[in-house]
């Protein structure tokens, strides 16, 4: 299992805790509902409730938990492979551009000294 693919996992597992929250929130409302329609309870008092149960805001502080959440795994993620002294993405992906731009160079001696 790599960095990407726990990061990904989290990603995942946040917008599913967010989902879970709109449901709950979707869920009080309609129960709200049923209550005034038998006349449970006055209109106002539901929406006062709804909006006290629910938060003003709740789904960006979700989102913004589940991207903190996130950062932090990278940042946990990044120091383990730190100690472990294995390659990084960027590691890797520096390597890389740098064995390209030798190939182009030793491409660039061959084609010069066949010509």
């Amino acid at each position: 299992m790599d960095a990407k693919s726990v990061k990904d996992d989290l990603r995942r597992l946040m917008l599913a805790a967010a989902g879970a929250v709109g449901l709950a929130g979707d869920e009080a409302k309609r129960m709200l509902e049923r209550l005034v329609a038998r006349g449970e309870i006055a209109e106002k008092d539901a929406k006062a409730i709804y909006e006290r149960v629910t938060g003003m805001g709740a789904g960006q502080k979700v989102k913004k938990a589940a991207k903190d959440a996130v950062a932090a795994a990278d940042r946990g993620l990044e120091a383990v492979l730190d100690r472990l002294r294995l390659p990084t993405r960027g590691d890797l992906d520096s390597l890389q551009k740098k064995i390209d731009a030798l190939n182009a160079k030793i491409d660039e001696l061959t084609k010069g000294g066949k010509s």
